[in-house]
């Protein structure tokens, strides 16, 4: 597996798993811890393309609630496949701007991430991404996200955009549809999560690729609150 096919694994990595994500689900929710708490997640991932060599992500992450309606988070990952290995460092968060009390909150998250591909560490790429989540019937609830991001040796801006459901419970599942305008076909996940007592959460999530080649990627992730 090339380089190339490394960093946009690990890009992966260091968006979709990221502290202030909630997985099971890979969309971002328009919601925000309580005044004074804080997540910190660790996710493991394997992922493979055809006729490629296989390789693994491992991201740790952590966010703490600013304000009411804000937080802030700092996440750190790693993707390997062969001899080829990038690290990655990322600074996010995202703001709830409203409409919690109705059922539909929206809101914006943002992000800055730097990279290492072996050639010592520089910008990789902005993000911003709005952000609407909405209360459906019967505990599930359903979330979309619409942003733009501009990576470093691209010439444009990419637009991508995610729709997510999520059930609620001890035990729950979710599912994702997310996409751009550099891809012909959607990409797909599903995952479930368990509850472990009050503030432990694990997660397992299946994602593949549209587009041919097809990357398929397995993750477990843990995540603690206090």
């Amino acid at each position: 597996m090339n380089a190339q096919c490394c960093i946009a694994a690990l890009a992966g990595a260091a968006f979709s798993l990221s502290a202030w994500a909630d997985r099971p689900l890979l969309s971002e929710t328009a919601d925000a811890p309580g005044a004074g708490e804080c997540d910190v997640e660790a996710v493991v991932e394997r992922f493979r393309v055809p006729q490629s060599a296989s390789g693994r992500a491992w991201t740790v992450g952590g966010a703490c609630a600013v304000g009411r309606a804000s937080e802030l988070g700092l996440a750190w990952a790693q993707a390997r496949s062969g001899s080829e290995k990038v690290r990655a460092l990322q600074i996010g968060g995202k703001t709830v701007l409203g409409g919690e009390e109705d059922g539909l909150a929206y809101g914006v998250a943002y992000a800055w991430t730097v990279a290492d591909a072996g050639d010592g560490w520089r910008h990789d790429q902005l993000s911003l991404t709005g952000l609407a989540s909405l209360a459906l019937p019967a505990g599930w609830r359903g979330h979309a996200n619409l942003g733009v991001q501009r990576a470093r040796g691209t010439p444009r801006h990419t637009t991508g955009w995610s729709l997510g459901i999520e059930s609620s419970g001890t035990w729950w599942v979710a599912a994702d549809v997310f996409g751009d305008d550099r891809t012909r076909r959607p990409s797909y996940s599903a995952g479930i999560g368990a509850a472990l007592g009050e503030s432990t959460r694990l997660s397992l999530v299946w994602a593949t690729s549209g587009d041919r080649p097809r990357q398929r990627s397995t993750s477990v992730g843990l995540k603690h609150s206090f």
